[in-house]
């Protein structure tokens, strides 16, 4: 009897060992992995929705990150925006300067408001959340950056100290060495004449 308990306390011990041994080194699950969200719900906050996708659009070499063809303005997101005085491409692509047609179209898909968003860079200035670097705002993820000369808008992606990673449309494309591409780079808050955080 004592043996038979000893060799079920035994067994019992091997089990615990074996099952806290498995929790340690499995795999993070699929749920713990980053995944795609084309639609933001309760479970996504906008601002991550909106910096995700903005990232996604930037990684995407296959897709609708440069002009076609490069130089012409031509590009994906003109023609999914309201672009009225947009001129045709032919190729199912709209023409003009499309900095804010990017950050219009992925604040649109991401769910939030676009309101009196036009295709100007400095429209962004009348979001109902926007406010200036001069006035204390700092750059938070998901905001519309306007930069200091008006001209041109992204999307902060990411916050590190005193500078922000803005990914913006119609911007630098390293292979040509001119503006074609979306582009994704860090600056000094200080670029920025303010910001807007998206809402619904």
């Amino acid at each position: 009897m004592l043996q038979a308990v000893r060799r079920s306390k035994g067994w019992l011990l091997a089990a615990v060992l074996v099952t806290l041994a498995t929790t340690l080194v499995a795999p993070p699950t699929s749920s713990a992995q980053p995944v795609p969200v084309p639609k933001c719900t309760d479970s996504y906050t906008l601002r991550y929705c909106v910096a995700y996708l903005a990232n996604e659009e930037y990684s995407n070499d296959d897709g609708h990150k440069y002009e076609k063809p490069l130089g012409s303005n031509c590009n994906y997101f003109t023609a999914h925006v309201s672009a009225p005085g947009a001129s045709d491409c032919g190729n199912g692509y709209r023409s003009e300067e499309w900095c804010m047609d990017f950050s219009k179209w992925v604040y649109r898909i991401e769910g939030a408001a676009v309101t009196n968003l036009n295709n100007l860079a400095f429209s962004a200035k009348n979001y109902p959340t926007y406010k200036t670097y001069a006035s204390g705002r700092r750059p938070k993820l998901g905001d519309l950056a306007v930069w200091a000369h008006e001209s041109h808008v992204g999307i902060v992606v990411s916050v590190s100290g005193s500078n922000a990673t803005v990914v913006s449309g119609n911007s630098w494309n390293p292979a040509r060495g001119d503006y074609t591409a979306i582009y994704k780079k860090s600056y000094p808050a200080s670029t920025f004449q303010g910001f807007a955080g998206p809402k619904f």
